[in-house]
Order: structure tokens, then C-alpha cells, then sequence
């Protein structure tokens, strides 16, 4: 800032700071950059003269890309600009972007459609037969006495598109060719096309891995009518299905889906090593994984197409457990009108039953199995 003072005050300023204009004093300006350093200048000068001690700060703060400091002693003071260095230093972060950084953070969006690579592909394709072909036919030379057609008659353009197909797609064509410009044209269009097709192949097999892990995972939609689903997955699980196979046998079998969050292919093993498949009686069980609390897995299982619903509660933590079921049957209550069957959920604490048929509604059913197995072992020991 600019320090302004008075021509009174600025004849009592000590005569080594009015002996040295360009180390701040111009005319009636002292220079100095900022509050702090104005006030050790202001120390400095009251103590040689009280009077200077009346100067007043004004003008504009230096610029972002200077760094101003001012050094006083008791017979001069000067005042030194230098500049931050430009690289960060080794222990520091980068916080501005390149261009490389903006190149591949456009590319990572525009790519992240599997259709939109597919197009990239094509257009990467197209081009490089394109132009293949235009290099080729600047050099190509109809010398092939084996062709009947006439050299006059021919069109250079597509027969270089032709012939840069033929070696992307097949390599091997290209060793009928001797003259040496051929050969190194052919031989680049070759490998460009081995490229090519190398991206196509992968992109293709990483599509089918990714299908055969979503079948394995259970992540696919069950398309089935009048079957019973069962919400979760315990140590009870396969003793509800094997009485549900029993029940079943009469109509000829069924269906049972499964839907909870664990592993399709542990929770296939678990039921094989319980309940074999002659054991089912023609009852198919199918699993998927995924949570009951989430309407978008509720309706991959088809639950508003099945008769009969079953909330199991999975966690060892009653009030967890009965938290889980309760938010299972509000997520069911935003579909109630489409439901076809009834539900029957599991309650862990006797407390929380009046609060699941508030919330359930006429179609729930509620079960405490603390319960109903104290009951059962009072019936057991009479």
C-alpha cells in the first residue's frame, strides 16, 4: 500500500529513508506491501520521530504472484520482490489439471456406455479401412495377369478399400505381394487390422464373462406365476422349503424362490448338501441374490406375482432382526395392491408384534418364534 503523509511529517522522517527514494520513498509515498510490514515501518519511524507515527495505509495489495517483504533496521530499509517457484515440490499435491488429465477424463465419459465403444469401434474400423485403402490404391498397380477384368475399367479407389479389408481380415493375403512399397503397406494394415479386431475380441469376451457372472451372481429377473417366495436365508431355510416340496407334491410340484443377501452358488450348495433334488418332490428352487429391503430386487423375484411371501429374520440381534422385517413390510406395503398372496413374517420380540400388524395390514401374519418354541417345549415336557 501507499503510505500518504503530510509535508510536515515527511520532513521529519529520518534522513537515511528521505537520502534513498527507490528503496521506498518517492516523493511523499513510502512503499510497503502489506498491513503487517506498514506496521513495522510505523514502529520503526516512532521510534526515531513520534510524528511519523501519523501515517495512514491506502492504495492496492500486490499481486498474487509476488511475494513483497520489507526489512528495517535502525538506518535503512528496503523492500524486495521475488516470485513463488513455479513446479510444486516433491512432498506436495498437484491441484491443476493438464490436458493429458482432461483427454482422459473425456474419454473415460464418453466411454463408459458399452454401445458408445461399440460405436467407437465401428468408426475406428471404418476409418482405417478408409484410409488403407486410399494409401493403397496410390500405390497399387494392376499387373495381375490372372484378373479378366480390364485395367481400364477398374477403380483404384475401391479396389485399395477392398484389398485394406481383405488384409485386416485376413493376414495372409498379403504375401502375394513383391514390389516393395506393397509390401510395407499390406504389412501395416495387417497389424493395424490385427489391432483392430484384437479390440473387438476382447470387448466381446469381456461382454460374455460379464453375462455368465450376473447368471452365476443371480442378478437376472425370475419370470414365474403363483410360486413361494421366501425372504431371507438361515438355518431354517431349508427345513421351510423341504415342508413346501411336501405341500407341493399333491399338485405336482412348484416353484420356490429365494432371495437374500448372500452367494447364489453357496446358498445352492447349502440346500444340495440338505436337501438333495429327488428329495424335492418337483418342486424347482430358484435363488437370487440380493436384499428384501430393496424394491427393485423384490420385484426382480416377481413378488407381486406370488402367492405366499415368508420373512425370515437373519441377524441374531432381535430388535435388528425385527427392524429389518418391519422396513421389509413397508417396502411391501408400497405394492399391496398388486399382491396376489399372503405374507407371513417372523417376530423375535413379542413386543413388536402389535407394530407389524399395524403396519402389515390384514395380509400379514405374524409369527414370534421365541415364542412358539417355548410353547412347543412347555407341550414337550408335560
Amino acid at each position: 500500500s501507499n503510505l500518504h503523509v503530510s509535508p510536515d511529517d515527511f520532513r521529519s522522517v529520518p534522513a537515511p529513508l528521505r537520502a534513498h527514494p527507490r528503496r521506498g520513498m518517492s516523493n511523499e509515498n513510502l512503499r510497503v506491501s502489506s498491513a503487517s510490514n506498514f506496521a513495522a515501518v510505523s514502529s520503526y519511524l516512532s521510534e526515531e520521530d513520534p510524528a511519523a507515527a501519523t501515517f495512514r495505509p491506502s492504495g492496492k495489495e500486490p499481486r498474487k504472484s509476488q511475494t513483497w517483504s520489507v526489512d528495517v533496521s535502525k538506518d535503512s530499509w528496503r523492500c524486495r520482490c521475488r516470485r513463488p517457484s513455479q513446479g510444486p515440490s516433491d512432498n506436495s499435491i498437484r491441484l491443476h489439471y493438464n490436458k493429458q488429465d482432461h483427454i482422459a477424463y473425456t474419454l473415460d465419459r464418453i466411454l463408459a456406455k458399452r454401445w458408445r465403444v461399440f460405436v467407437a469401434l465401428a468408426l475406428w474400423g471404418i476409418l482405417q479401412v478408409f484410409t488403407g485403402g486410399a494409401i493403397w490404391a496410390a500405390i497399387w498397380r494392376c499387373c495381375d495377369v490372372s484378373d479378366p477384368r480390364d485395367p481400364m475399367t477398374v477403380n483404384a479407389f475401391l479396389e485399395g478399400v477392398w484389398s485394406a479389408w481383405t488384409f485386416m481380415a485376413d493376414p495372409g493375403t498379403h504375401a502375394v505381394n513383391f514390389d516393395l512399397s506393397e509390401r510395407v503397406v499390406s504389412a501395416s494394415i495387417t497389424l493395424a487390422g490385427i489391432l483392430f479386431f484384437a479390440s473387438v475380441l476382447g470387448l466381446t469376451v469381456d461382454m460374455i464373462r460379464e453375462k455368465m457372472d450376473s447368471l452365476r451372481q443371480g442378478k437376472s429377473r425370475i419370470i414365474e406365476k403363483d410360486h413361494t417366495l421366501i425372504l431371507g436365508w438361515t438355518e431354517k431355510t431349508s427345513h421351510i422349503i423341504e415342508e413346501i416340496c411336501k405341500a407341493n407334491e399333491s399338485e405336482g410340484g412348484g416353484v420356490v424362490a429365494v432371495l437374500a443377501q448372500r452367494d447364489k452358488a453357496q446358498m445352492e450348495l447349502e440346500l444340495d448338501l440338505q436337501l438333495p433334488v429327488k428329495q424335492r418332490r418337483g418342486t424347482r428352487v430358484v435363488f437370487r441374490s440380493g436384499s428384501p429391503l430393496v424394491m427393485g430386487d423384490l420385484v426382480r423375484v416377481s413378488v407381486h406375482l406370488a402367492r405366499a411371501i415368508i420373512i425370515l429374520s437373519c441377524t441374531s440381534d432381535p430388535e435388528q432382526a425385527d427392524n429389518d422385517t418391519l422396513r421389509t413390510l413397508l417396502s411391501l406395503r408400497s405394492i399391496y395392491t398388486s399382491l396376489r398372496g399372503h405374507v407371513v413374517a417372523e417376530v423375535r420380540d413379542i413386543d413388536n408384534e402389535p407394530l407389524m400388524k399395524l403396519v402389515g395390514g390384514e395380509i400379514v401374519e405374524t409369527l414370534v418364534s421365541h415364542d412358539m418354541i417355548g410353547r412347543l417345549m412347555l407341550m414337550s415336557v408335560r
